[in-house]
């Protein structure tokens, strides 16, 4: 369908889109700042989630009634290279939106960072990359691209240290010690973020997944 579009029309859709994923990311930090889930949090939460969302926003992540972190990430690291796009193409048409684009991208880019996804925060490193790289070329003139390169360079160093962060309290974990980092803003609990269980878990699934692939790489294995 989207090859029938235009221009503008593609532009069109795919604001809307950004806007429901700010919509999705701010109510996120709603729900971490008020510590509950106003909206949606009487309804059950889906059984093919290992964890009740609310053990998530206990650690300080938020999941934005995806049910999970993970979900939520994986969504907003796909809508922020759109977002930034966005603001772009409004900032080469001198349009003044282009800096309510800016504070969309800035929130959706807060989202994902407090999903704590490690996954959501290597999709948006791999994306900032690939901006530094070749997006910046194309619009090397322009201010917002002097704005963008240096926020996204800062998010890049922030999703640097948490990742440090978290790896070294699972290495300390692992070598039976105490955790480094703890509790921060009285919402974000590392202790818990940072296990060894969780890497545990997702070691022995690779594990897994590679045996299964030795043993019946043609059918695969199980429901899955």
């Amino acid at each position: 369908f989207s090859w029938k579009l235009n221009v503008e029309e593609k532009s069109w859709f795919l604001e809307k889109i950004v806007i429901f994923g700010f919509i999705v990311s701010l109510y996120g930090i709603l729900t971490l700042i008020l510590g509950k889930d106003v909206l949606f949090g009487k309804l059950e939460y889906s059984k093919s989630h290992v964890l009740d969302p609310k053990i998530f926003l206990e650690m300080g992540r938020i999941s934005s009634s995806l049910g999970s972190p993970h979900f939520l990430g994986s969504f907003l690291s796909a809508i922020l290279p759109i977002s930034v796009y966005l603001f772009f193409k409004k900032s080469e048409q001198a349009k003044k939106p282009a800096y309510v684009m800016m504070i969309i991208s800035l929130l959706v880019f807060l989202g994902a960072l407090l999903t704590f996804s490690a996954g959501a925060f290597l999709g948006i490193i791999l994306s900032c990359i690939l901006y530094l790289l070749k997006i910046k070329s194309l619009y090397g003139t322009l201010f917002a691209n002097r704005i963008t390169k240096t926020i996204l360079v800062l998010g890049v160093i922030v999703f640097c240290v948490i990742l440090s962060m978290m790896a070294t309290n699972i290495l300390l974990n692992l070598n039976k010690k105490d955790y480094l980092f703890g509790k921060f803003f009285g919402r974000i609990d590392f202790h818990k973020l940072a296990n060894q269980d969780g890497f545990v878990y997702r070691l022995h699934s690779v594990k897994y997944a590679l045996e299964s692939l030795r043993t019946n790489a043609l059918f695969g294995k199980g429901i899955g």
